[in-house]
């Protein structure tokens, strides 16, 4: 007997029709670099020193994980080269690296906002002034 037969599958929750897109989109994305993804929506032109706070990672893991997410032709990336993320120097210093949604990761990042403010009514990106933190 089969201990699977009553299992349920949680279709109708908000939380696994976002998951399951992103899924279906990277099969491979992992946890850390969903939070990292999103903490960049919210948060664009974050440091790695600010995003490695605000998600509380090392500064090595929110390193290697924006550099992971980041497109093949970025110098320093790592496989498996999400293309959602991309990083650069800040303006006025060499030495900070700032990071910010590709199209890619912008556009990952508003469907699962459409996904869940669908189904919850609820804007899980809304910035504090009321607006998509991602608005272009």
């Amino acid at each position: 007997m089969s201990r699977d037969r009553g299992l349920v599958t949680r279709e109708g929750s908000t939380l696994m029709r976002a998951l399951s897109y992103v899924r279906g989109q990277h099969m491979s994305l992992t946890l850390t670099e969903l939070v990292t993804l999103l903490s960049v929506a919210e948060n664009e032109g974050v440091t790695i020193k600010g995003l490695s706070e605000i998600c509380g990672y090392t500064m090595a893991t929110a390193s290697r994980t924006t550099r992971q997410l980041a497109s093949p032709d970025h110098p320093g990336a790592l496989a498996p080269y999400r293309g959602l993320l991309q990083l650069m120097r800040g303006p006025h210093e060499n030495r900070h690296r700032h990071v910010f949604l590709t199209e890619a990761g912008l556009n990952l990042c508003r469907e699962l906002d459409r996904i869940v403010t669908t189904h919850s009514g609820v804007d899980i990106l809304e910035s504090e002034r009321g607006e998509y933190a991602m608005s272009a």
